[in-house]
C-alpha cells in the first residue's frame, strides 16, 4: 500500500507551494444536485475490512465501511499539494491537488466526507483516497483545492467538523453528514428522493425533476442554456420581454416554435420554409403580442 507522508502542522503545504494551481471551473456535480461544491457523490469501492498499519511509531487501526458511516469529529484541518503531486495515494489513485480529496488516518478508504470550516461556516465534499495526517495535532490533511473551497488557503490550517458520507450500489446517500447536506439541498430548492424502506435518513438526487430554483432562474431569464431543441434553417426570431409574451406568440403561430431565455429577455425561434413565409409571420406576430424586436434568419 502507498503511504504518502503528510507535511507538518508547522509548515503545512501553503508554505512550500510556490507555483499558483487553479481548480477546474467546470460545472461542479455536486454542487449542482446537492448545494455544495466538491467530489462527485457516486457508488465507489470502499473497503469492509479493518486493518493496522504503523507510521512514525504509532500503530493505527483503520475504521469499518459501517463505523466509517458513522463518524463525526471537530478537529484541526491542514492542506497539502505542490511536490505531491502525481504520487499514488494510499488506495492506488494518484494525487492531483485540484481534485476534492483528503488524506484521514482511520476512515475507510474510498468513503466520502462532508468537511465544514467552523470560522465561516463553508462547505466541501471529499473522497478520502489517503491516510494522513500523521500528527496529534490534525485530523484530516485536505486537497488544495478542497481547501480553497473552504477559504483556508490563507491560514493553511482551520478548524473543522467531518462528517461521513456513505454512497450505497444505488447512489442512495446516508451517514453523519446526510442531514446536513440534505438541509443544505433542500434549502437551494434541489430535487431529491428518499430512500423507501431506510430505517436512517438515505435519499439521493433526483435527476428527473427539475428544481426550483432552476425553474426560478428560467423565469427571470438566468438560464442562459441553449433551447432544448434547436431550430436550424430560415425561422424568425422575435425577442420579449416576459416568458409570458413568448409563450403566448408561441402557441398561437401555426408554425413550429421554441421558446429560450435571452439575458433577461426570452426569444421565440419560429420554423418558417422561406422568406415569404417568415414575412407572413412577422405580419401575424405584430397582431398577437408586445415585442422589442422581429426579424428574420435564414441560419
Amino acid at each position: 500500500m502507498a503511504i504518502v507522508k503528510k507535511q507538518t502542522a508547522s509548515k503545512p503545504a501553503a508554505a512550500k507551494t510556490t507555483k499558483k494551481s487553479t481548480t477546474k471551473t467546470s460545472t461542479n456535480h455536486s454542487k449542482t444536485h446537492y448545494g455544495v461544491k466538491g467530489h462527485k457523490l457516486q457508488p465507489t469501492k470502499v473497503s469492509s475490512t479493518t486493518y493496522s498499519y504503523r507510521e512514525k511509531g504509532k500503530i493505527h487501526k483503520t475504521i469499518s465501511k459501517e463505523a466509517s458511516r458513522n463518524y463525526s469529529q471537530t478537529g484541526i484541518a491542514s492542506y497539502y499539494g505542490g511536490m505531491f503531486n502525481g504520487r499514488k495515494t494510499a488506495n492506488g489513485e494518484i494525487f492531483n491537488e485540484n481534485l476534492y480529496t483528503a488524506a484521514h488516518k482511520t476512515l475507510a478508504l474510498g468513503s466520502y466526507a462532508l468537511v465544514t470550516n467552523l470560522r465561516n461556516n463553508k462547505k466541501v465534499i471529499v473522497k478520502i483516497n489517503d491516510r494522513g495526517p500523521f500528527s496529534k495535532a490534525r485530523i484530516i490533511d485536505l486537497s488544495k483545492g478542497a481547501a480553497r473551497e473552504i477559504g483556508m488557503i490563507h491560514s493553511g490550517v482551520a478548524q473543522v467538523r467531518v462528517e461521513a458520507l456513505h454512497v450505497d450500489s444505488r447512489g442512495y446517500i446516508s451517514g453523519k453528514g446526510a442531514e446536513s447536506l440534505y438541509r443544505l439541498a433542500k434549502k437551494e430548492g434541489l430535487p431529491l428522493k428518499l430512500k423507501e424502506g431506510s430505517s436512517t435518513l438515505s435519499f439521493k438526487a433526483d435527476e428527473g425533476v427539475k428544481s426550483k430554483k432552476a425553474d426560478s432562474n428560467l423565469k427571470k431569464g438566468k438560464n442562459h442554456s441553449a433551447p432544448v431543441e434547436k431550430l436550424s434553417g430560415s425561422k424568425v426570431i422575435v425577442t420579449t420581454k416576459t416568458l409570458k409574451e413568448a409563450k403566448k406568440i408561441a402557441l398561437q403561430v401555426k408554425q413550429k416554435a421554441v421558446v429560450e431565455p435571452s439575458g433577461s429577455n426570452y426569444r421565440v425561434l419560429i420554423k418558417v420554409a422561406n422568406k415569404v413565409e417568415g414575412d407572413k409571420v412577422q405580419k401575424q406576430v405584430k397582431k398577437l403580442a408586445h415585442y422589442q424586436s422581429i426579424h428574420y434568419s435564414s441560419k
